[in-house]
């Protein structure tokens, strides 16, 4: 008792000596110093511009959310960009919405030709990122077996990739329209596509040989039309078609196409389906973009991915010649698929949309339209 009595009183002398005064006034200046300063830091850094990444901070004058069912993605808002030869021009590089409101990504992989590497090369794609899947029925190009193995081996859950498929033409006319819809169901493994496309509107002895198909392009549609309206398809559309059976196909269809298919590179831009579509509102989605349709034609070496102009856009943008193609037809409002076996260059094609070009450089490979190099 005598302690805690000594201690209480030694406390009250401390608390009432001009020391203790002294001592509290310079800890609360000490206090209030370091609360100020604190605040004027976090002033600062919020209103400092990302360097790195400004979509995560949510900055309303570069990006915005778009929120879909299955697929909420970030993308960049729409704008207009006044640019020159040093300013880049700014494009939407994830998703684009379809007629029917389906989100579609704009940019993804492409499977023909793949051979033996197709689902290697396919699961590499899922790992870098792509959620866009083009495949078809055409045994001669694609490998549907493989590409769903690739898919049940990444464990990525279905609402989060974009499937399609493409129906053969030998295989128009409505019932076996749906028959060979439910082979690529089982093929890849997935109870709905979301795209089907009709992959070219007759049988051409190059692709079919001697087989007749056993119907019509426009049969065909009524069945996806249907498999449609029965939900085994969220968009439906077509390959290959030229303006005059798009003309004849809108003017028949119960449901309009969304997508368009074509192929579309620097040499062969194909603007006046492209404007098509844009006045009718379809997703105009280009295939072959980097130029291998040139290798089938004659050319041993590719002349677009070779071309001087392209090179030099791609120099000076320290991008590769393939990102440079990519954000061009990006910027043109297209879907892209790029394909490829080699593991580098699919992760470096996914990165296209960072290869910011100018407007100076687009008007350059546009002038590339219709002026192919001779073949050497």
């Amino acid at each position: 008792m005598a302690i805690a009595a000594h201690a209480s009183a030694m406390l009250w002398r401390w608390r009432h000596s001009p020391l203790h005064r002294r001592f509290s006034r310079w800890l609360g200046f000490n206090a209030l110093i370091t609360l100020a300063c604190t605040l004027l830091l976090l002033l600062h850094f919020r209103s400092r511009p990302d360097p790195i990444n400004p979509l995560l901070r949510g900055d309303s004058r570069h990006f915005k959310v778009a929120r879909g069912t299955a697929d909420q993605t970030w993308r960049t808002a729409s704008r207009e960009v006044i640019s020159d030869s040093e300013n880049p021009v700014m494009h939407d590089s994830g998703v684009v919405v379809l007629p029917n409101g389906v989100h579609m990504p704009r940019l993804g992989f492409g499977t023909a030709g793949l051979g033996g590497m197709t689902e290697r090369a396919t699961s590499w794609a899922l790992q870098a990122g792509y959620r866009l899947l083009d495949s078809a029925q055409a045994t001669e190009w694609y490998n549907e077996k493989a590409v769903g193995k690739a898919i049940r081996s990444s464990h990525i859950a279905r609402d989060k990739l974009f499937i399609v498929s493409k129906l053969h033409p030998r295989h128009l006319g409505y019932e076996v329209t749906k028959q060979q819809f439910s082979t690529s169901l089982q093929d890849l493994g997935t109870s709905y596509l979301d795209l089907f496309l009709l992959h070219y509107p007759r049988c051409f002895p190059s692709i079919c040989s001697n087989v007749k198909s056993a119907g019509s392009w426009q049969e065909s549609w009524k069945a996806l039309e249907e498999l449609h309206d029965d939900l085994k398809i969220r968009a439906i559309g077509v390959s290959n078609f030229n303006e005059e059976e798009l003309r004849e196909l809108l003017g028949s269809a119960r449901i309009k196409p969304s997508v368009v298919q074509r192929n579309s590179d620097p040499f062969s831009a194909d603007v006046e389906i492209q404007a098509f579509c844009q006045k009718e509102g379809i997703q105009y989605m280009g295939y072959s973009s980097l130029g291998s349709q040139w290798l089938m034609r004659g050319y041993a070496i590719n002349p677009v991915l070779n071309h001087p102009i392209i090179h030099s856009v791609a120099v000076a943008q320290a991008c590769t010649s393939a990102q440079v193609i990519l954000s061009w037809a990006l910027l043109k409002g297209q879907v892209v698929v790029p394909r490829s076996s080699n593991q580098l260059r699919i992760i470096e094609n996914l990165k296209a949309p960072q290869c910011n070009i100018s407007r100076t450089q687009v008007a350059k490979i546009d002038a590339l339209d219709g002026h192919v190099p001779r073949p050497p």
